[in-house]
């Protein structure tokens, strides 16, 4: 794409000797940084983990305070500078810049797309016709139109990564700050990502990426590359592909680009300026001469098949189920046969089902139908105790921050450890060991606390606490993502080095590269298993398009060659070296054993019905705190004020009228029609059994405390209290009036969307704007309210999630050690999305 700035070289960002310290002590962050981002430019911005690349960009939008140096944001059509440290020009320059996040849920402010969307444009002060246009068009172009009226907490990683842009581009923001923000979206939903900053940039927007990836460096039009702080290379993306220092910058260097580099050294005037597979292919086929290259010696390299064990680390037996907030099922009819010792991969789209599949391999959740084996264990067998299961099967979560919830790095990583029963000297030897594994000195971080680390630190120390488990099966969901190169490959290394230990390492990524280096890869596709074997096989005879999956780079320049009649020894090379040696030598890069099938694994014991497990501690947790679908009814289709008057008058009758009869009537009316119209399950209403223990409360006060001029009949006495029938009866009215109130506010929720509910609010509360209350703050508040109480429901389940996946047990225990980490997550939660409210122009 060609430059923008090349044409005008007017400056969107200008930074002079920028120096920046955390608390003002330590190293620099930020050491004398000096750079321009020219408008119109597509700018990406790299390094190691730590680099200052997330500083830098807080530094840009002002939500940092700069110390030292000078920054100057620029307004594209007035030319005007704005200073990020003089605090009155920071509203302007939010009104020019617009940052996504790593982490979608640290900006997105309403409970529902829709209204997240329409919050910078009414925070810009536009008309709602006007906001609304803005809405459907920005819905058009992240492609989210079929989820307009969905809550937020329902969307994929995926979709709320395109919402989280989505709110940005709404808000009409000329400079849009990217964090690391494609860092957890599967390769077809990252190249979507990326051909919609190829738009905006053509359409004349200024976009600063940063990321780790060289892969998708190469659509920026230049590369901006830190290091400790300091920028040591500014250049284009060809420059820094031909750099020697790209392994000294902590890169991972594409297979793609040691392909070129390979080819270019040993095939004579060979010259390729792209790594697209087909112009790759097409330039190796003009140095052909003729349809086949001349062969040359090469080093042989065999695979080997690995057999079954008698007895498998996993094994899945027909396994479905379904998340309790789902309409469809998450794995359906799922069978697999992992061999013990062996590394898989697990690969699949967004919402495929790969992280339930590790859920289950921890014993987090149990199927609905169907058997699991770990070890030897059975999931589903009441007989075994869960934490048995998860100690024999250690689970590293998807993403970091969730996993830990101590206050120090060595106490996170010892807390799997002491469920194991290991104490002083063995239980040190265990948390250093497991922190120097993957990177983190027990010296430097032991005493660091948790929140303060970096992306790729919080990374590291999560794996650290699945390590120092010690379990014979080690499953690590997406390990790599937000990585450096070097932080990637010392995980790779970490994984053979566990393998070679004899232990069983199942571990889910979103990179083909990386699954090409396991020993079989399976593939999930709509929650069922869609291929399982080895790398060569699924890539090869086994793939399909249909699974909206990419091919590994070599793999498809293979192809590539092959429809140019280009003849391949390996026609499914599986790395550069691979590639080379299948066009310069007569043999396979490897022999072609094929793995040993799994139709020899054993059909699992039966379980009898009384011995069944039917739900975990965190199954149980989520069924306590989200809701079910309920199907769509006649109900669903009544206006939503038509619905709220109801509601309203029914609160009205039950509290109004003396008689407890009249609030039975409206509790049983309530469910009845519930149940029989809106086709709402039964269980729904399970919350009015809250009611009881109030019930036991209130007559505890009625006994304690009594009513003057009380004469009815006295039931129960004691010294000098006593229970009297008219307290009781007071007691047992008020219960019916609350039983009435939650029953008909079930119902409504039930019947009721999000959107509906806020759109019906935001009508009955607009006529009183006329009389000076401030409607649109009243308003703010309650939608941060809805948006705030699903996060913190979220982080509760991630809380329990990380403690029972490290082997803790007992429900009591587990609910008092997440009392202080749930309450620190909440500040936490309330400073990010204070951050967000800024970031998105509310004033």
């Amino acid at each position: 794409m060609k430059s923008q700035a090349s044409l005008n070289k007017e400056p969107a960002f200008a930074v002079h000797n920028l120096e920046f310290r955390y608390n003002q002590v330590g190293c620099p962050v930020l050491n004398a940084l000096n750079l321009t981002i020219y408008a119109g430019e597509y700018v990406t911005l790299l390094g190691a983990n730590g680099s200052g690349k997330s500083t830098l960009l807080a530094c840009l939008n002002g939500t940092v305070p700069v110390a030292s140096g000078a920054i100057a944001v620029y307004n594209p059509r007035t030319r005007q500078a704005f200073d990020p440290a003089c605090e009155q020009e920071l509203p302007a320059i939010r009104e020019l810049t617009g940052t996504v996040m790593q982490n979608p849920d640290d900006q997105i402010i309403a409970p529902t797309v829709e209204e997240d969307i329409a919050f910078g444009p009414r925070s810009k002060g536009l008309v709602e016709q006007e906001v609304k246009r803005t809405v459907n068009q920005v819905l058009t172009i992240v492609k989210l139109e079929q989820c307009r009226h969905r809550a937020v907490n329902t969307l994929s990683g995926g979709e709320r990564q395109r919402l989280a842009l989505a709110g940005v581009l709404a808000a009409d923001a000329d400079y849009l700050l990217l964090d690391e923000s494609l860092a957890m979206l599967d390769p077809k939903a990252r190249d979507d990502f990326l051909n919609l900053l190829d738009s905006l940039v053509k359409a004349g927007k200024t976009v600063l990426h940063a990321t780790h990836s060289l892969e998708e460096a190469l659509r920026s039009t230049r590369c901006l590359v830190l290091e400790a702080g300091s920028l040591v290379f500014n250049g284009t993306p060809a420059q820094l592909l031909r750099s020697e220092h790209l392994t000294d910058w902590h890169f991972q260097v594409p297979e793609s680009l040691l392909a070129l580099r390979l080819f270019s050294t040993h095939i004579p005037h060979f010259s390729c300026s792209s790594i697209d597979p087909a112009a790759f292919a097409q330039a190796v086929s003009e140095r052909t001469g003729d349809e086949t290259f001349a062969f040359h010696a090469r080093t042989d390299a065999r695979e080997s098949a690995l057999p079954l064990s008698q007895s498998p680390a996993l094994q899945f037996d027909t396994v479905s189920y379904r998340y309790p907030e789902a309409a469809v099922p998450a794995l359906s009819d799922f069978s697999l046969y992992v061999p013990q010792g062996s590394a898989v991969a697990v690969i699949g789209p967004s919402g495929s089902g790969k992280s339930t599949f590790m859920l289950h391999g921890n014993a987090l959740v149990v199927p609905d139908s169907g058997s699991l084996t770990v070890e030897g264990l059975q999931s589903v067998d009441k007989r075994t105790p869960l934490q048995s299961i998860r100690l024999n099967a250690s689970l590293a979560v998807q993403n970091p921050e969730n996993a830990l919830f101590e206050h120090y790095v060595a106490d996170d990583v010892a807390f799997g450890p002491q469920n194991k029963g290991l104490t002083g000297q063995a239980l040190k030897d265990a948390v250093m060991t497991a922190m120097q594994s993957v990177g983190l000195p027990f010296s430097v971080f032991a005493d660091r606390e948790t929140r303060a680390l970096s992306g790729g630190e919080q990374r590291k120390a999560a794996l650290a606490g699945v390590l120092a488990l010690d379990s014979p099966v080690v499953l690590l969901d997406e390990p790599t993502a937000a990585l450096d190169g070097t932080s990637q490959e010392l995980v790779l290394n970490l994984i053979h080095a566990l393998k070679a230990q004899g232990k069983t390492v199942i571990v889910s990524c979103h990179s083909m590269e990386m699954a090409a280096r396991f020993d079989r890869v399976a593939v999930i596709i709509g929650g069922r298993l869609a291929a399982y074997d080895s790398p060569r096989v699924v890539f090869g005879a086994c793939w399909d398009a249909g699974w909206g999956l990419s091919l590994p780079w070599t793999v498809a320049v293979a192809h590539e060659l092959m429809l140019r009649t280009v003849s391949l020894a390996e026609p499914v090379p599986l790395n550069a070296a691979e590639l080379f040696d299948s066009l310069f030598s007569g043999a396979p890069a490897a022999s072609r054993i094929q793995p040993e099938k799994s139709d020899r694994a054993e059909k699992l014991p039966f379980v009898p019905p009384r011995y069944r497990r039917h739900e975990t501690g965190l199954a149980l947790f989520r069924r306590k705190l989200m809701p079910d679908i309920v199907p769509s009814s006649p109900f669903r289709r009544i206006g939503a004020g038509l619905k709220l008057t109801a509601l309203m008058l029914c609160a009205c009758a039950a509290f109004i009228s003396g008689s407890p009869l009249v609030s039975v009537i409206i509790t049983t009316a309530a469910v009845s029609t519930g149940v029989l119209c809106a086709k709402m399950p039964l269980k729904l209403f399970r919350s009015l059994v809250l009611a009881v223990p109030l019930l036991l409360l209130m007559l505890l006060v009625q006994f304690v405390f009594s009513w003057q001029d009380d004469t009815s009949l006295s039931l129960f006495s004691l010294w000098r209290f006593s229970l009297t029938t008219a307290e009781c009866l007071r007691s047992i009215s008020l219960l019916c009036r609350l039983s009435a109130l939650m029953s008909v506010m079930i119902l409504y929720a039930a019947v009721t969307s999000m959107h509906e509910s806020l759109t019906v609010l935001q009508k009955a509360l607009s006529p009183l704007a006329r009389f000076g209350v401030p409607v649109s703050d009243i308003f703010l508040s309650i939608t941060i309210a809805l948006r705030f109480i699903p996060v913190i429901t979220s982080e509760a389940e991630c809380i329990v999630t990380a403690q029972l996946s490290r082997g803790a047990h007992g429900r009591l225990k587990t609910a008092l050690s997440m009392i202080i980490p749930l309450f620190l997550r909440s500040l936490e939660r309330s400073l990010k999305l204070s951050r967000a409210l800024v970031l998105r122009l509310y004033k």
